[in-house]
């Protein structure tokens, strides 16, 4: 009888995708003070659960879905009004920046957009992740390109 294999350690993998939990928690909270807690109790988690896993589902996948639960469990006690709400300050731009932009898509859609467009996902790992079917992904990715289309530009068009 062979001994089964040796689980890979999660943690070097976790390391190399950070960036993009940080940049997905923000899509998802839109509150930067939040954010570093909830990605680093996604990762807590993962590496908790790693000897669980079989490897059936990338490991991406699998911290956005535990993230996106988190942030939602977040949202909700925050709601309930066990933890302080902190109100955004009110700052104001002269250019718009990739942040500001994010921020005006609604509901789930920065999200969506980020996992589509951003990150590559298809919509299958984007439904799997979000929790919900492909054609809401789809609808989600319409209502993010039209939202973001409709935003007005201060570039002047320059012809030669």
């Amino acid at each position: 009888m062979e001994p089964a294999p040796a689980r890979p350690d999660i943690r070097r993998d976790l390391v190399a995708i950070l960036p993009r939990l940080r940049r997905f928690a923000l899509a998802l909270c839109r509150d930067e003070s939040r954010v570093d807690t909830l990605v680093t109790r996604a990762c807590e988690d993962a590496v908790l659960k790693s000897s669980a896993w079989r490897g059936d589902v990338p490991l991406e996948v699998r911290l956005f879905t535990g993230l996106r639960l988190l942030a939602r469990k977040d949202a909700q006690k925050r709601k309930a009004g066990e933890q302080g709400t902190r109100a955004r300050p009110n700052v104001t731009h002269n250019r718009p920046t990739s942040r500001l932009i994010i921020d005006t898509l609604p509901n789930d859609s920065a999200a969506v957009f980020l996992l589509c467009a951003v990150e590559g996902l298809g919509y299958r790992d984007a439904a799997a992740i979000m929790g919900t079917t492909e054609d809401t992904i789809a609808k989600s990715m319409f209502t993010a390109r039209r939202a973001l289309s409709a935003l007005a530009t201060n570039t002047k068009e320059r012809r030669a």
